[in-house]
């Protein structure tokens, strides 16, 4: 058998090589699959261990201090939720934070290394107690307090503290509410949180609050390596839509909206160049009482280069009438420097402009300083002013005002005024000059006033001027005092031409002392009536506990009179407030005294007296009373042209209720002679009182006159009625002193008559109406009369009248009746008698007449008619003249 087919043939080397090779391969790659099964099952076993052992150790960096309670709603690979609930009253299960949602999102093994992809936190709900009875967060009083900060420590910088973190996130999401408690009511405030990280140490963020319509968003970028935080704020508001509770904490009357886009770089390593700058554009409304402020301006904030700086363009408002504006208000408070505000303050009334000054606030660390300062060329020299019909012209030269608002409360203010005048209907005044000056600290205070060139007129009535006044006021410990002086001033009445001229220096303290003090004065150096002299005053002022009384000593036309006056500050309601009193001593009086015009009705009368008067009132809560009483004796009344001398005269008069000047009964004026042309009356009292000055009651008047008596019970006398009728009853008038004083002759016969007398007064003079008088029957009487020229001339032309004259010359009568008659101006008197001559008369009967004869012949039994005119002249023109005189408006 051949060889080569007997034995098999073996490969060559290469390819036995490559197979072992690729055996080798086939092995490793079968034992790594095995031991990456290995491993991957190893993973599946303890990775989910793994993960909720990390997250747990998160969750318990959150919750170290065991405040929160926590619920896992669920642990897995690639995220984890939980929900989390603190409670800050166990009793009443009062919530301080609870969420909903607290979703963790990861990668299996970036949760081993602590990284976390993105935070989501839902259904937050944390409270803000706002009412200060509690802490602001509660939350914070559940947490274990930390450790006191070390001072000497250097802040650690933002970058090291976000990178210390015990993990680490790319995302924050956040949204839920803020429940805030005031006290009457809880409501939430929404909001929304979203932080990325942009790049490694960058983050973007945006937050946003919400309630109602009130609303607040920022954004922007956080540089942790740089410690900066940039972004954008927006805001709007409306007090319309604030919670209750909150409105009610706002002043009632005031309304606002605002909205408005800012922007803010923070450092935090060097504040001082953080800026930030916002500009809001408020609407707000404010109206309490009679202020009123309705303001529409724009807001600019601004923090940069440690400087807090705040523009408001206007803020205006008014108050009853007038109307104020702040303009230009800046705001800026320097870092560890003084707050500063300054503006431009405005007050108008009614659109008139009254000022314009600066306004500025100082605050440092110890002091609020207030300052209001005018500045020269914002002076107003024309100021006028119109309300309710008065109008105010002025120039006000300076304006400044400091107020320290620290402990003492320090402050200061000055103005001063040029020209001013003040203008009301006919009343005008006006002042060259003033000046005031105000100071003062903690309760106490100085005011000084100086007033040059003062005038006061109404228009042609009054005229009152003053060359200077002056004032000073201190307040110290709740006590005032102080004095107001004027050293000299005139008073001027055109129209009555008087005249005068005084100082006063009045004191000014308040409460009033325990003790009576004495001090100021009110002097009257000269009063002038038509430029004469009437009266001058010399007075002073004592205050004490319960009052402030005032005395002087003055000459009142030549007169010695006393003057008091009392003011009650603390009277009760019952009590008068203000008392006065006016005594003239008994003295002795002349009419010369007085300045002839002062009484024209009176100038062609000489008038004497001893007379006293005093005169006093009260005023009070009730009203005012008061009482007045004249006494006047020895008085003496003479009228040399009329032929008039009035003696004896005594007056007692009282008015006992003052204001109304009426006067009691019983009033008293008597006499002890008058004589009036042919008239004499030997005395006269009079009973009367006074209704009103224009209207009298005669309560009983009794004369003795013609050696009898005549007397009238009641009448009323008023001068407005145009014709008064007074009845006089006339008891045993002597026959031959009436017709005497009745102008018919002498008589020195004897005789009495009785009867009545009506007496008429009326525009046209006095007027006798059916006089009768008649003598006592059964009583004789004798008449022994020579006639007056006048009578015997008439008798010339008549027989008759001259039969009886020549009768009457010696006539024994059995009776006589007398009656009287105006008629014109005439009296009109008829003489009836019966009786016989005593002397044989040359007359003769013949033919039922008589005739003249040569012989003398007797009569017996004659009854005797005579008739006779008496002019009246003289009578009616005395009581005409006296009428003008005594009736208003007399001359």
């Amino acid at each position: 058998m051949p060889e080569n087919s007997s034995t098999v043939s073996e490969p060559p080397e290469p390819r036995r090589r490559l197979f072992l090779l690729a055996g080798k391969f086939w092995a490793f790659f079968f034992a790594l699959g095995n031991l990456c099964l290995l491993a991957l099952l190893l993973l599946l076993i303890f990775l989910p261990g793994a993960v909720e052992k990390q997250v747990n150790k998160v969750l318990a960096e959150l919750n170290r201090d065991g405040a929160l309670s926590l619920q896992v709603k669920h642990i897995g690979l690639f995220n984890s939720d939980f929900a989390f609930q603190a409670l800050q009253d166990q009793e009443e299960d009062k919530e301080a934070l609870r969420i909903v949602s607290f979703r963790l999102e990861y990668g299996p093994f970036e949760i081993l290394k602590r990284r976390i992809r993105r935070i989501q936190i839902s259904g937050v709900s944390l409270c803000l107690d706002l009412s200060g009875e509690g802490p602001l967060l509660p939350l914070l009083e559940l947490l274990p307090a930390s450790q006191p900060k070390d001072s000497a420590q250097e802040p650690r910088p933002l970058a090291e503290i976000v990178q210390n973190l015990p993990f680490s996130f790319k995302h924050l999401l956040l949204d839920g509410s803020l429940l805030l408690y005031t006290g009457q009511e809880e409501f939430p405030v929404a909001c929304y949180a979203n932080i990325h990280c942009a790049a490694p140490g960058h983050w973007t963020y945006v937050f946003k609050t919400r309630n109602s319509l009130n609303s607040l968003v920022s954004y922007g970028i956080c540089a942790f390596d740089q410690e900066q935080i940039n972004g954008k704020l927006l805001l709007n508001g409306q007090s319309a839509f604030l919670p209750n509770s909150l409105k009610e904490r706002l002043p009632e009357g005031l309304d606002f909206s605002l909205q408005g886009l800012g922007s803010y770089s923070l450092d935090l390593n060097k504040p001082k160049q953080s800026s930030i700058q916002a500009e809001l554009d408020c609407l707000w409304k404010y109206k309490h009482d009679e202020l009123k402020i309705e303001s529409e301006s724009e807001v600019r904030l601004q923090l940069q280069e440690g400087r807090a700086a705040a523009q408001v363009s206007a803020i205006q408002g008014s108050y009853s009438g007038y109307d104020f504006a702040l303009e230009d208000i800046k705001l800026e408070q320097p870092l560890q420097a003084r707050l500063e505000l300054s503006g431009q303050l405005k007050l108008r009334a009614l659109q008139q402009a009254l000022l314009t000054a600066e306004l500025k606030l100082q605050k440092s660390a110890e002091l609020l300083k207030l300052t209001v300062r005018q500045k020269p060329e914002q002076a107003i020299n024309a100021l006028e002013f119109y309300h309710a019909g008065m109008n105010i012209n002025s120039s006000i030269k300076a304006l400044e005002a400091e107020l320290n608002l620290d402990a003492e409360l320090a402050y200061q203010a000055e103005l001063e005024l040029g020209v001013s005048s003040l203008q009301q209907g006919e009343m005008q005044a006006e002042s060259q000059s003033a000046k005031l000056q105000l100071q003062g600290k903690n309760g106490s205070l100085k005011l000084n006033a100086d007033f040059r060139g003062l005038l006061l007129q109404l228009a042609s009535q009054l005229k009152a001027q003053a060359a200077e006044l002056g004032a000073t006021v201190s307040l110290n410990q709740g006590c005032w005092q102080g004095n107001c002086i004027l050293p000299q001033g005139s008073v001027q009445l055109p129209e009555q031409e008087i005249e005068a001229e005084f100082n006063a220096e009045l004191p000014l303290l308040w409460p009033l002392p325990e003790a009576e003090t004495q001090g100021g004065s009110l002097n009257i150096s000269r009063l002038l009536w038509q430029k004469n002299s009437l009266a001058d005053l010399q007075g002073g002022f004592t205050l004490s506990k319960d009052a402030l009384s005032y005395a002087a000593a003055s000459q009142l036309c030549g007169l010695q009179a006393q003057l008091y006056a009392e003011c009650f500050p603390f009277a009760k309601k019952q009590q008068p407030w203000l008392k006065c009193r006016l005594e003239l001593p008994e003295q002795d009086f002349d009419l010369e005294q007085l300045p002839p015009k002062l009484l024209p009705q009176m100038q062609d009368f000489q008038a004497k007296a001893s007379l006293i008067l005093n005169a006093s009132y009260e005023y009070g809560a009730g009203g005012g009373r008061g009482e007045a009483s004249l006494r006047l004796k020895n008085g003496e009344l003479s009228n040399n042209e009329k032929n008039l001398a009035l003696q004896g005269i005594r007056i007692n008069f009282e008015m006992p209720d003052l204001p109304r000047l009426h006067s009691a009964g019983n009033q008293l004026l008597a006499f002890q002679s008058l004589a009036l042309d042919n008239i004499a009356v030997n005395s006269g009292r009079l009973r009367f009182r006074m209704e009103a000055p224009s209207a009298w009651h005669i309560e009983g008047l009794s004369l003795k006159w013609c050696e009898g008596n005549l007397k009238m019970e009641s009448a009323r006398i008023n001068p407005e009625n145009r014709r008064s009728v007074f009845n006089f009853h006339c008891d045993r008038l002597r026959l031959s002193a009436l017709l005497q004083q009745l102008g018919v002759g002498l008589d020195q016969g004897e005789g009495r008559i009785s009867g009545s007398l009506p007496i008429s007064f009326s525009e046209r003079g006095l007027r006798v109406r059916d006089a009768f008088l008649y003598s006592t029957p059964g009583e004789t009487g004798s008449i022994k009369l020579r006639p007056s020229a006048g009578i015997a001339a008439g008798a010339a032309a008549s027989t008759q009248l001259s039969f009886a004259l020549a009768a009457l010359a010696n006539f024994d009568y059995e009776w006589v009746k007398l009656n009287m008659n105006s008629e014109k101006e005439m009296l009109k008197i008829q003489l009836a008698s019966n009786g016989r001559p005593q002397d044989k008369l040359y007359y003769i009967p013949k033919d039922g007449s008589l005739e003249h004869s040569e012989l003398a012949n007797e009569f017996t039994g004659l009854m005797l008619n005579l008739n006779l005119n008496i002019p009246l002249e003289s009578s009616i023109k005395f009581y005409q003249d006296l009428q003008k005189k005594i009736q208003p408006g007399g001359e």
